[in-house]
């Protein structure tokens, strides 16, 4: 691997040989050079150690930080890549967040490599030690909090010795070492590997322990117009989530004992590249009124977080990971020819998000008036009868009389007019399931439509389903508007991509466009409906329920009196079906007298969003 005629020292040589087993490990060609670039071509990644030597790093702690990198580069992504993508989508979906993610992916592989090849363990904590000041008293709260992260991680608390902590920073450190009586152990038990858990698990408790202090600190900083910017570090990965969904996970004392390397070694996924505007330098300078996790700052501890390692996109595409590489506890069942790594997939989804966004955003709108008038405040007159009031009640004359005659001379037998929350006895919970065909004639246009219609759907009305708990928790009341959604493709068999369930969760989104995008066999629409039912099935709980299913598909059926009667057995559950045909009459003939044709794909969304609205409780 090194270059011909390079002398070398132990230390350097120790690291160049955990960076060769490393390559071999995820069998990438990797080639170390003292050049400074960091270059992928077809033969394979050239890893220039004069990245971090002009960094002012010792060629010992060069070869170790580049055996980080490709730990959390390449080889984490591969072999967990639902850490990476969750870490991408949570880096989207939370910006200010992003530096800690990039934080915690970097102090989990560096726990990693540590547990795999003790022998780093003096060189990173050096390389650390060089690259984060020992003063932390000029740095931002923010970032002082990503500094004691690193060091957990690198295993260099104690060696570090770092003077300046704030006293805010200190009080919330404490706080997560010590929670759930983990006795000033905690955020080592959430960054060190650990063989009972997966690495998507380990990367949420870790986001669960860390982010809440670390939202505080920036929020405070914020507060008092300070420095604390919190900015994403330059990066070349991308970084994508949703929702984060970090579990809650406390971190309490599991697997006591020193830790062991896990199996398959993973990594978190680092950050977002920061808007153009927010280059480093700027600090307490920022512009005034601009937001203070996007502002500009002179961080040394996020400018340690940066990376020579090539976009990550390009990286997934050159060493997409066979099945037989994919870890045990970071698997995910994708048909072959689905394209891409599970982090490039998320990717995909949340662009795609972003360009159907008013889409979406109208499907959230179809529940919006149901909502709001079973919110909303009626006047009528009350019950009681009071001295005084708008209205005379008739009803309390006789009662009035008997007042005067005994004396009283403000008699009750008035009416006020009251305002309250109108209520319903029709129940509005609803589920909807959305089957899609994909067989070998889906290809193309079609597919790609019939995609952005199942995500305008289901993000539109999880966000609606959000709206309608906002609803309830500020108005006290049950609205009975639940909404759930289940989704389903088929071709010669059925698949439940979504589960009938609320919300959305990142695994849905993870796996939906490779799902649907999968062209491939025949057309059984028979098992679809027979998979909706068991969706739907759920004794009279669910015949309280309305239920309502979308059947997209160009036509044609494998067994169209199998078909018929699955329809038939769906029907008379209670379910109202729909079939809607791409340019064919197939589905508005099987599926009469909710059957519909549409020529054109990109009007699928519309079709399903008009549906919904036609037929609101």
């Amino acid at each position: 691997m090194p270059s011909a005629g390079v002398a070398v020292g132990p230390g350097e040589s120790a690291a160049r040989e955990a960076l060769r087993a490393v390559a071999a490990l995820v069998g990438i060609p990797v080639t170390v050079t003292n050049d400074d670039d960091w270059l992928l071509d077809e033969r394979g990644l050239r890893a220039g150690l004069g990245w971090y030597a002009r960094r002012g790093h010792s060629p010992s702690e060069s070869a170790a930080l580049a055996l980080l990198q490709l730990w959390e580069g390449v080889r984490g992504p591969r072999l967990a890549p639902e850490r990476a993508a969750r870490a991408r989508l949570l880096a989207v979906a939370r910006p200010e967040l992003s530096p800690l993610v990039a934080a915690i992916a970097r102090a989990q592989a560096a726990a990693e490599v540590i547990a795999a090849f003790p022998g780093m363990r003096a060189a990173l904590a050096a390389a650390l030690h060089r690259g984060l000041p020992r003063d932390l008293s000029p740095q931002p709260h923010g970032d002082q909090w990503l500094a004691l992260v690193l060091a957990t991680g690198f295993g260099a608390l104690t060696e570090q010795g770092f003077t300046g902590v704030d006293e805010d920073v200190q009080y919330e450190w404490l706080g997560a070492t010590d929670f759930g009586g983990a006795a000033g152990q905690g955020v080592r038990w959430v960054l060190r590997p650990d063989p009972d858990r997966s690495a998507l698990e380990r990367f949420e408790r870790a986001i669960a322990l860390l982010a809440p202090g670390y939202e505080r600190l920036i929020a405070a900083a914020a507060r008092g117009l300070g420095a604390d910017a919190a900015a994403a570090p330059p990066h070349e990965g991308g970084a994508v989530s949703d929702d984060s969904g970090a579990a809650a996970d406390d971190a309490e004392a599991g697997g006591e004992g020193s830790p062991d390397a896990e199996d398959a070694g993973e990594q978190g996924a680092a950050a977002a590249e920061p808007p153009a505007h927010a280059r480093p330098g700027g600090g307490a300078e920022a512009a005034e009124g601009a937001d203070l996790f996007q502002a500009e700052q002179a961080g040394e501890v996020t400018s340690f977080l940066d990376t020579p390692l090539p976009a990550e996109g390009a990286l997934n595409a050159a060493f997409a990971p066979s099945d037989a590489e994919a870890s045990s506890g970071d698997s995910s069942d994708v048909r072959a020819g689905a394209g891409g790594s599970l982090a490039t997939r998320a990717s995909d989804y949340m662009a795609r998000v972003a360009s159907l966004a008013s889409s979406i955003e109208h499907m959230r709108d179809v529940w919006h008036e149901v909502t709001a008038e079973r919110v909303a405040r009626v006047a009528s007159f009350g019950r009681r009868p009071e001295v005084e009031g708008e209205s005379l009640d008739t009803r309390a004359l006789a009662d009035g009389l008997a007042q005067v005659r005994a004396g009283v001379s403000r008699p009750r037998v008035f009416l006020q007019r009251e305002h309250r929350t109108r209520r319903t006895q029709r129940s509005g919970n609803t589920d909807y399931v959305l089957l899609i065909d994909r067989s070998a004639s889906m290809q193309g246009r079609p597919a790609r439509a019939a995609a952005d219609a199942a995500i305008v759907m289901l993000e539109g009305l999880a966000a609606a389903a959000r709206d309608i708990a906002a609803a309830e928790a500020a108005s006290g009341l049950d609205l009975e508007l639940q909404l759930r959604t289940a989704l389903i493709v088929f071709d010669a068999r059925a698949q439940v991509v979504k589960p009938l369930s609320s919300g959305m969760s990142d695994d849905v989104r993870a796996d939906l466009l490779a799902a649907i995008l999968t062209p491939q066999g025949s057309t059984n629409d028979s098992a679809a409906l027979t998979a909706a039912t068991e969706q739907l099935r759920g004794g009279s709980e669910a015949l309280q329920r309305r239920r309502i299913a979308f059947v997209l598909s160009d036509g044609g059926t494998n067994d169209a009196v199998a078909a018929e009667h699955a329809l038939r057995r769906l029907r008379a559950t209670g379910v109202t079906v729909f079939g809607i045909g791409l340019g064919s009459d197939d589905l508005s003939e099987r599926y009469a007298p909710h059957g519909s044709r549409v020529d054109d794909p990109e009007l699928l969304a519309e079709v399903i969003s008009t549906l919904i609205a036609r037929h609101l409780p």
